[in-house]
């Protein structure tokens, strides 16, 4: 069985890919092709500042190419926060907190940055949930 296992991991990431983000902060105008579905799974820890202070978010992303220029995505967020309530001095009381969300997203591809002189889309994003701070 521990065979077995190791090979599925050894033998899985030849069948995975990625792509890389050329810019971090903006999105780029690529979508995925009709029928293919993507999963993206994220996680960002933060700490510190003038006195105690964790957080770390948590995203799950699936996106599906609906046509050759349109796109849609779901996500599910969450969010956990540890932090010293008493902002002017070190010693107050740890508060902890916790929200989920979902997000749906959804990218128009109106122009291509191989085809054409310039990539455009239309992006739009919408979120609901718990805010627990």
């Amino acid at each position: 069985m521990k065979k077995l296992l190791l090979a599925v991991l050894l033998i899985t990431p030849l069948f995975l890919n990625a792509n890389s983000r050329r810019f971090s902060y903006t999105y780029e105008t690529n979508v995925l092709p009709k029928g293919i579905a993507e999963l993206e799974v994220w996680g960002t820890f933060r700490s510190q500042r003038n006195y105690f202070y964790q957080r770390f978010d948590q995203r799950m992303e699936f996106e599906y190419g609906l046509g050759n220029d349109l796109q849609v995505a779901f996500y599910l967020n969450s969010t956990f926060r540890s932090e010293d309530d008493n902002k002017t001095t070190a010693g107050g009381i740890l508060k902890t907190t916790q929200s989920t969300s979902i997000s749906s997203e959804w990218k128009w591809k109106l122009s291509d940055r191989v085809a054409d002189p310039i990539g455009s889309a239309v992006y739009a994003e919408y979120t609901v949930g718990t805010d627990n701070s």
